[in-house]
This record gives structure tokens, C-alpha cells and sequence, in this order.
């Protein structure tokens, strides 16, 4: 539990200039920061203006985002329903909610409890790409260390399950109302004009009334929305309650794939409580959270025998880029492998890297030269830039006189801004795009700005198409075009428009797909990102075969595998195994096969 010695914590004298410092450094639009001494809120402070564009002033009553700064507050909840004897911390959660359509029957879902989901040891990934969709696991629940806003969400649905009621009407009854958290809430404020809005890395206003994309409105894990002095009440409340938050697990093996090397000595000085970060060294054990949501960010840091924290709120995407520095100077308690291991972990930066601040003010210049001068290219010029770039291909096209760019197949396409006849803005993304035309080969050059840079060369056209099919079979609301084999599936009543090669359509229409695997005795295999991606690609592969297996008798046969990988048998009935045996050889190079031999009188095995 946490410690109840008298804290020898005092508030540094310059603490709030060094904050104002930082936020000009930083381009941060308003914080809120509150400190707590001695198990009590002692100090809040409220800087700058809650957003851009009205220029509202910060006060102690705006609400900000606290993204996964929620998470603390939710094992808080879960903690107090234990201490009611509602809910044992190691009892199967799969007794109070026996059908989570997610899991599927999954047998690991069967070892959930609400200890191994606040101390992210479920195995379940942070967030999948399919918010309604089937989740699979990375590892058995309780063996090893993976953060997970999943797991979060699913004890939420268990405890509301448990006593009939929604997550915000548990949290006003259990934490809110009384600790007299007045402006905290787990719904976005339907007033919109207390509430921080969210700013982008060079403070333009973004989103200011939009939920989290993509994830539930009532979200355990993301969704509170809290002021400083807020969370420094209920700080105080997990300092001076005797309710157990620091059963340490172990991240010496954890399966987080850092972008970054983290040292051996970090891992082992930073742990994982219930709900909290932990870090315990020699001088101290200091509890962390860090919360990250677009255009919102927030830390905590608590010293455990000092008694002190600070926790801090800012409307903007570079709010995590002055923690260490924030840090530091309150004087709560060393931090550093705590950090090393977030910023190496998640890729931060901070404010203070090489060039941060360079490309930062560069944007902020080139903005204004658009908005003041616009330059135009002429559309000889845009024609030449057109086209699809890098293995994965991001699609560059010309819409009415603009550039538009594409990224993974994504549904919707973004404006590119000239700035010279070779230079473009991606203003929604911040990144500066640049082409380049040498020995024939065109090149386009993304500019981050973390300082990174990426060039990808644009894809040769093919120089082949393959012939035109006409589907004999209906499909019900077909496509325009589809694609197989051994050419394109075209419904007669369109247009014969070639398309490019089988391979390079299917690597658009899955771009994670990983590529094509031996499966031994069962044919070959797609691996997919996860199995919600493998349903997915086999409703498209069952298209992109449906003229072969009309025309040619051949049959598919697609099975999902738990692990994502979808396994395809390629069977003949009444035609001889030898046609399909070509069909396949004629796409042997792009389709990476190594071998592709007969496994019975009608069946073929292939390897890669």
C-alpha cells in the first residue's frame, strides 16, 4: 500500500516560470498542473489558453482529456468494489461474464482476472485494429508483461455486468462524489466550452468536440475527463486509503517491441502495479501513468514515502515532450528509467532533440507562405508525380488540379499544398513530401516532423496485363473490377479496364499482409496481422478466385487459423489437377513459390 509517512516534500519557488518556459518551448497551447503534500492537494496552477482559436483562457476548472490517466482512477473503482466484497481481485472474470464475443471461446480467456488486466498481464494487445472484432492473444494471461487498453475495456464490461450499471454512474458513485471530484466525469462534457480542446505539434486546433476515434464513449482505459486539481484530490485519496496498488510484476521480458534498445537496468527498476506504473530504486518507489490521446497529454508521478505527486494536463500533440523536464524540476523524485523506458518504449521525443524545434518553426513558416502567397504547379507538372510508391504502396493521384495522397488503402485521400513545383504539404499529417527525378526513377521523400525522413522510389508500371475474364458466376453486388489468377474478372455490363498484377492488388487490399508461408500437407498460407484481417483477406481471396473455380472446377478451400494465418487447399473436381498446376506456375515468380507439385490425383501442394 501506499506509505503514510509525513511527507518532507516542499514546492519548488519557480516551478510555474518553468512551465511557461517550456510550453513556449514546446509549442503547448495551455496547461494544468496540481501538486499534492502530505497526502493533500497543496497547489494547482492553470497556464495559457484552452484553445486557439477563441483564445479562452486555461482556468482551474477546465477539463482536459486525461486519456490513459483514466486507467488509475478505473483500478481505484475496481479496488473499492473488491474492498466491498463485490468482486475477488483473483476470481475468473469469465463467471461473471461468460459471453465476451470477442474472446470466441478462447481457452485464455478462461484465466482473466481483474488483477492480471490492471497489472497488463492479460496478453491482449493495447488496442486492435477492429474495435467490434475477434481479439486474439499474445501470450497465456499471466506470464509475461503486455500493456493493454483492451484488457481495460473488457473488466469495465465485466463490472458492469456484475452490478447493472454503466461505467460513469459507478465512477460518480464510488470515486467522484465522494471525493468531491466535481468536474471529472468518464463522458466528454456536453459543455463544450470548459473543456481544453485538442492541438496538433504546431497548435492548430483539432477535433475539439470528436470522441476517441474508433473506441467506445464510455472507455475504462481512455475516456475520463478530469481537471488538475481533479486528480490531485484523488491522489490523495490512493495515499491516504489503506487499498493495496503496488504488488510489483516484473517487465525484465516484456513483449512491448521497443522502438528503441531499453537497457537491462531500466527494465529491471520499472514494474507494473494495479493500474499504476511503478519504478523502485535504492532512493525511492515512485508510481507513474502517462496519458496519450490526440492532441491531449498528461503525466503523473507519485513518491510513495514522500507522499508528494504531480500531475499535469496540456492541450497538445507535444504535451509528453517536457515530462523529464517537468519532472525534474518539481522535485517529486528521480525518474529516469521510468522515462527511458516510456520514451524508447512509444517513440517520444523530446523538445529539447536535435532539430525538434527547427522543423517545428519551418511548418509554422511554410503555413504562412501558403496562406499568404499560395503557389501553383500546372497540371503537366502534378501528372508526373502521380503513381504508387514503396512495397506497401502509398498512391499518390491528381484530383481537378490537386495532388491527393493514399496511405494503406485508406478510404480517404488527403490534399497536398504546393509549395514549390517539387515540394508539398500534407498540412492534415504535418509532413513535408518532396519528389525527386533521377536517371529516370522518380523518388518522393517524406519529411517528418521528429526530425525522420523516409524516401520510397515509385513503383515501374507493369509492363504486362493479363487477359480479360468474364465471371460466369453472379455475384451478389460485385465489385467493378475484380481480379484472379489467371486475369481480371470483369461483370460484362463494365468496362474491360486492365488492372495491375494479382500480387500487387492483394498487397493494396491487405498492406500488412506478411507475405506467403509453407504450411506443409496443407498447401500455403497468408499471414495475416490478426485474425479479424485474416476474415477479412479470405472474403476477398474467395472473390479473387471465383472466376477460376466457375470456369475451371477448381475449389479453395480457406481455413482461418487461430494464430491469423489463413491456410488455402487448391482442389480439382472433374478438371485434371495439370490446369490448375499451370494456372499457378504461370504466377510462380510474383507469387514467391518455390515448389508447386501434384499431392494427390487433385490436390496441389505449394511452398514458398
Amino acid at each position: 500500500m501506499f506509505n503514510e509517512e509525513k511527507s518532507t516534500y516542499s514546492i519548488p519557488s519557480h516551478f510555474k516560470e518553468t512551465l511557461q518556459d517550456l510550453m513556449q518551448c514546446a509549442y503547448i497551447p495551455g496547461i494544468s498542473a496540481a501538486i499534492v503534500i502530505d497526502g493533500k492537494l497543496a497547489w494547482n496552477v492553470a497556464i495559457g489558453v484552452a484553445d486557439t482559436k477563441s483564445n479562452k483562457p486555461v482556468t482551474a476548472t477546465t477539463v482536459f482529456e486525461a486519456a490513459s490517466l483514466s486507467k488509475p482512477v478505473f483500478a481505484y473503482l475496481v479496488l473499492k468494489l473488491v474492498s466491498q466484497k463485490h468482486l475477488a481481485l483473483d476470481q475468473p472474470l469469465h463467471e461473471i461474464l461468460p459471453d465476451y464475443p470477442r474472446f470466441n471461446d478462447h481457452p485464455h480467456s478462461k484465466l482473466l482476472t481483474a488483477r492480471l488486466v490492471l497489472s497488463h498481464q492479460t496478453g491482449l494487445p493495447n488496442w486492435s485494429a477492429y474495435p467490434d472484432g475477434e481479439l486474439q492473444f499474445n501470450f497465456k494471461p499471466g506470464t509475461d508483461y503486455g500493456y493493454s487498453g483492451e484488457g481495460y475495456l473488457y473488466l469495465q464490461r465485466v463490472i458492469e455486468k456484475l452490478t447493472g450499471k454503466a461505467l460513469d454512474t459507478l465512477a460518480q458513485e464510488l470515486v467522484f462524489k465522494p471525493l468531491h471530484m466535481e468536474h471529472s466525469s468518464f463522458k466528454r462534457p456536453a459543455n463544450s466550452k470548459a473543456l481544453a480542446g485538442n492541438h496538433d505539434s504546431i497548435m492548430a486546433l483539432k477535433c475539439p468536440t470528436e470522441e476517441i476515434p474508433g473506441q467506445p464513449s464510455l472507455n475504462a482505459a481512455a475516456s475520463l475527463h478530469t481537471t488538475a486539481s481533479d486528480y490531485g484530490i484523488f491522489i490523495g485519496a490512493c495515499l491516504n486509503e489503506k487499498i493495496e496498488f503496488t504488488s510489483l510484476v516484473s517487465m525484465t521480458q516484456a513483449r512491448q517491441p521497443p522502438v528503441k534498445p531499453i537497457a537491462s537496468a531500466d527494465l529491471k527498476a520499472v514494474g507494473w502495479g494495479l493500474g499504476w506504473g511503478l519504478q523502485h530504486t535504492e532512493q525511492s518507489t515512485l508510481a507513474f501513468h502517462w496519458g496519450d490521446n490526440f492532441g491531449a497529454k498528461s503525466f503523473v508521478v507519485v513518491n510513495l514515502e514522500q507522499r508528494s505527486a504531480m500531475v499535469y494536463f496540456a492541450n497538445s500533440e507535444n504535451g509528453l515532450a517536457i515530462t523529464p523536464t517537468v519532472v525534474a524540476s518539481s522535485g517529486i523524485g528521480d525518474l529516469t528509467p521510468a522515462l527511458r523506458f516510456l520514451f524508447n518504449s512509444c517513440g517520444f521525443q523530446t523538445y529539447d532533440a536535435p532539430n525538434w524545434q527547427a522543423y517545428r518553426a519551418q511548418w509554422i513558416e511554410d503555413l504562412k507562405k501558403i496562406h499568404a502567397k499560395p503557389f501553383t504547379a500546372t497540371e503537366e507538372t502534378l501528372k508526373q508525380y502521380v503513381g504508387d510508391y514503396g512495397k506497401h504502396p502509398l498512391k499518390i493521384t491528381l484530383n481537378q488540379d490537386e495532388l491527393q495522397i493514399e496511405i494503406d488503402n485508406s478510404i480517404s485521400k488527403t490534399k497536398l499544398v504546393p509549395l514549390s513545383d517539387h515540394q508539398f504539404l500534407d498540412v492534415d499529417n504535418l509532413v513535408r513530401l518532396e519528389f525527386t527525378q533521377s536517371g529516370g526513377a522518380m523518388t518522393l521523400t517524406s519529411h517528418f516532423l521528429n526530425g525522420n525522413s523516409e524516401t520510397l522510389l515509385r513503383n515501374p508500371k507493369p509492363q504486362h496485363v493479363s487477359p480479360v475474364i468474364k465471371a460466369e458466376t453472379k455475384i451478389s453486388d460485385p465489385p467493378a473490377r475484380l481480379i484472379n489468377l489467371g486475369g481480371i474478372i470483369q461483370p460484362a455490363t463494365t468496362n474491360t479496364t486492365p488492372l495491375s498484377s494479382p500480387t500487387e492488388l492483394l498487397h493494396k487490399a491487405m498492406p500488412r499482409l506478411g507475405g506467403w508461408e509453407n504450411c506443409g500437407e496443407e498447401g500455403f498460407a497468408l499471414h495475416c496481422h490478426d485474425q479479424n484481417e485474416a476474415h477479412e483477406l479470405k472474403t476477398k481471396l474467395t472473390q479473387i478466385f471465383l472466376g477460376e473455380i466457375s470456369s475451371k472446377n477448381i475449389a479453395v478451400d480457406f481455413t482461418v487459423k487461430p494464430s491469423g494465418m489463413i491456410f488455402l487447399t487448391f482442389k480439382t473436381g472433374n478438371t485434371d489437377v495439370n490446369q490448375l498446376e499451370q494456372l499457378l506456375k504461370s504466377h510462380k515468380k510474383e507469387l514467391a513459390l518455390v515448389e508447386i507439385t501434384p499431392k494427390s490425383s487433385n490436390t496441389l501442394t505449394l511452398k514458398t
